[in-house]
């Protein structure tokens, strides 16, 4: 609690906004949309109703930016690789695996305080859907591209990003090392596109 009275004290715009976030973060994760209401995030943050409602307007759009913050970096990078001409398709899927078997060792990390809850870990899995509608787009791209340069034969690669996309985020739930959900990605991969990815 001392951290926060010191960001009080500071009155930098910026740092009290992203403590609003992470706190807002925590709260909706545990309690979900419903359970949290603005003066819960104002109470734990050390400020006042009023602070919260100037940042982010409503209790919707404190939400929303909660949700836009998961994931931005990782989304901006994909987003990137999907529009690069220079990059090969493969590779950009490759290194999607790759990092997104990193993310998945920090969020197993970061879900395992929630694993006893059902509740705690579906709010988490909630918070973490928009970012998979956004790389979702990303992964559709580079399979449009990977067909038209004739790497895979994908007939419909909205869907198959959509799949490729539930099987990925849906490993992170699964009790396996790093190693382990990093082969079974490579795998999925290697039949949802047809092609030898690794």
């Amino acid at each position: 609690m001392d951290d926060l009275k010191n960001v009080k004290r500071v009155g930098n715009p910026e740092l009290r906004r992203t403590q609003l976030l992470d706190v807002a973060d925590r709260l909706f994760t545990e309690h979900g949309y419903y359970g949290v209401n603005l003066d819960d995030v104002a109470a734990e943050a050390n400020v006042v109703r009023g602070t919260v409602l100037h940042y982010f307007g409503s209790k919707e759009g404190l939400y929303n930016a909660v949700l836009d913050r998961k994931g931005a970096s990782l989304v901006a990078l994909f987003k990137q690789m999907s529009e690069d001409e220079f990059i090969e398709p493969a590779e950009a899927i490759k290194s999607f695996i790759r990092i997104s078997g990193k993310m998945s060792e920090q969020e197993k990390g970061m879900s395992s305080e929630y694993a006893g809850s059902e509740e705690k870990r579906f709010n988490f899995d909630t918070l973490r859907l928009k970012t998979y509608y956004r790389l979702t787009e990303c992964i559709k791209k580079i399979l449009e591209k990977g067909t038209q340069t004739g790497v895979w034969d994908i007939k419909n690669p909205e869907l198959r990003a959509a799949s490729l996309m539930f099987a990925i985020y849906g490993m992170s739930r699964a009790d396996s090392t790093v190693e382990e959900m990093m082969d079974e990605m490579y795998d999925v991969a290697e039949k949802l596109l047809g092609v030898k990815i690794r």
